[in-house]
């Protein structure tokens, strides 16, 4: 017995619901491995828990392909029909449903931890690891990476590369103008503006040679007296954090939309359903 008018109209309904699922779960994993992929974005992670940070990652990729998944499992249950499908899918969209509210009120729970935990790996490395601006080493170059695309210097302040051993091993030392400098801060803590673009390019890829006249100049004035004009003298975990927090609000929208969503495809789910039943 064919569907009514308004049965066939909630049946197109929950279709085209799934095939937005089904396309949100594709961009997923495509965010997924973008940032496995991104030149930099791995090597900042090496001052984190990489196991953890990689299963985070791999999770993301986890669920769009899930949601992937179930998008096309509804899609198929609503073109043809099929009670059975119908059911495993608002089943397992329902899992899924109280598995990512868990995660996300996980996620916003532990962000405190976490920001705490990047802070002392971070002062870790500065202070046991660091080898300059030309150091290969993950922690050399995911330190000046952080610093160059975050704005900041060292974990707290500026002050704690005085604690470091690039430091006090006269590592920090620098001839500019003919003229030697013993660095409080590394170059990557400088403000380098338009005018010394090529050097900040070449800063992230951990190349700090050929200095021009205009790199020379604008590093006396960045290493005047700290805190000054030319550098930037806030820590690195406050800048992250405020960082993720700018995020949070626009990973909770979409979270909340996402959840929103999923509630409306598993109540048109069991209407479809009903209506199937009733129409056979």
């Amino acid at each position: 017995m064919a569907l009514d008018p308004c049965s066939r109209l909630l049946k197109y309904c929950l279709f085209v619901f799934n095939l937005i699922f089904f396309l949100s779960g594709t961009v997923l994993i495509v965010i997924g491995v973008w940032i496995t992929e991104d030149s930099y974005k791995p090597q900042v992670f090496t001052l984190m828990d990489t196991s953890y940070i990689l299963s985070l990652i791999y999770a993301i990729i986890c669920i769009g392909c899930i949601m992937v998944l179930f998008g096309f499992l509804g899609c198929c249950g609503a073109s043809t029909e099929n009670r059975c499908l119908l059911g495993l899918f608002a089943t397992l969209l329902f899992l899924l449903l109280v598995a990512e509210i868990a995660i996300v009120t996980l996620a916003f729970v532990s962000g405190d931890q976490v920001n705490a935990f990047v802070k002392s790996q971070m002062q870790d490395a500065i202070e046991n690891d660091y080898d300059g601006e030309e150091g290969d080493d993950e922690a050399s170059v995911a330190i000046n990476i952080i610093q160059l695309l975050f704005d900041c210097c060292g974990a707290e302040d500026y002050n704690d590369w005085l604690e470091s051993s690039w430091y006090m091993k006269g590592q920090s030392w620098l001839s500019v103008k003919d003229e030697d400098i013993q660095r409080k801060y590394p170059a990557t803590c400088c403000k380098w503006g338009t005018d010394n673009d090529e050097m900040r390019e070449n800063l992230m890829n951990s190349i700090f040679i050929d200095l021009t006249e205009d790199d020379e100049d604008f590093l006396v004035n960045c290493y005047l007296p700290p805190p000054n004009d030319y550098m930037y003298s806030s820590g690195c975990s406050e800048s992250l954090k405020y960082f993720f927090r700018q995020h949070a609000d626009m990973i909770g929208g979409v979270a909340a939309g996402v959840v929103a969503i999923e509630v409306i495809m598993i109540l048109l789910t069991i209407i479809v359903m009903r209506l199937t039943k009733s129409s056979s």
